[in-house]
């Protein structure tokens, strides 16, 4: 370990660079940590056999560049959908928003915290099913999915928040 610590005061640089380079100013400490991460893991990759340039610093950068625009990404996706939700909030904008929000949400991530049931109800939305359609195809009435909806999305809401303040 006393090898990576020597090798990240020396290559500090690198992640410095990558994050002035995506203008990260906000949470610069977290992303200064995920960069460390990211350095470490190139140290793994890296096989000096592959490289025709034989420079490990090329290699390490677009790594940590990579890893952090990944991360970047992740939050702004979770951001979108988290102001989307907000505004489900509003009855008179829900209607309006509902097919772009569902289109947003990152099915595989996020539905596995749901019930089957509105899991069930937002997998025929992002399918096209009106909610006339999904009462006739689940026996249930109009105000249950439309208030399993609404349950649905402030689940995703919460789950959206915590990942964000962690």
């Amino acid at each position: 370990m006393d090898d990576f610590e020597e090798l990240l005061k020396e290559k500090s640089y690198l992640i410095k660079s990558a994050i002035k380079k995506l203008n990260i100013y906000k949470d610069y400490e977290e992303f200064y940590h995920l960069g460390t991460i990211a350095l470490f893991l190139a140290t793994k990759e890296y096989d000096e056999n592959k490289d025709n340039l034989n420079n490990f610093d090329v290699f390490a950068y677009y790594r940590i560049l990579n890893y952090l625009r990944n991360e970047l990404t992740m939050l702004t996706r979770y951001d979108k959908i988290e102001m989307c939700m907000d505004l489900y909030e509003n009855d008179y904008l829900a209607p309006v928003i509902e097919a772009d929000l569902i289109e947003r949400i990152e099915f595989e991530d996020l539905l596995q915290y749901l019930p089957d049931l509105q899991k069930r109800i937002l997998e025929y939305k992002k399918s096209g099913y009106k909610n006339d359609e999904i009462c006739l195809l689940m026996n249930l009435s109009l105000e249950q999915v439309k208030y399993q909806t609404k349950l649905a999305f402030r689940t995703l809401r919460d789950i959206l928040s915590k990942i964000k303040n962690n």
